[in-house]
């Protein structure tokens, strides 16, 4: 292989500090998520939200989770039912819908704003 191709193993204090800096955030997320609901495919769009959920969930027993910055917000919520909204399945859209509003009241019941 040529060395274009090969993996430095050589990596530094830096640059592990950096790639740390590459962990996907609630913004990353919400851009694919969006990028799903926009390709009119609202199941990958909900699968990755509640991708991000548990990822959230994860992070958030773990030391310093706060630093992690992921945390599902009305932005990805509203993405996934605008997906779902605009899928034309009908029934099926809306009871995915309303699934996904009882999630987001239960959320913020638990004080998630």
């Amino acid at each position: 292989p040529s060395d274009e191709c090969s993996i430095n193993t050589n990596v530094g204090d830096r640059e592990l500090d950096l790639l740390e800096d590459c962990r996907p955030n609630t913004i990353t997320y919400n851009e694919v998520i969006h990028a799903w609901a926009n390709a009119r495919n609202p199941r990958r769009a909900e699968a990755l939200l509640r991708r991000m959920m548990a990822a959230s969930h994860e992070h958030s027993d773990d030391e310093g989770g706060d630093e992690y910055d992921l945390k599902p917000d009305t932005i990805a919520f509203n993405a996934v039912l605008h997906a779902w909204a605009s899928s034309g399945e009908g029934r099926d859209a809306a009871l995915r819908c309303e699934d996904l509003i009882r999630h987001m009241e239960v959320l913020y019941e638990a004080g998630n704003d």
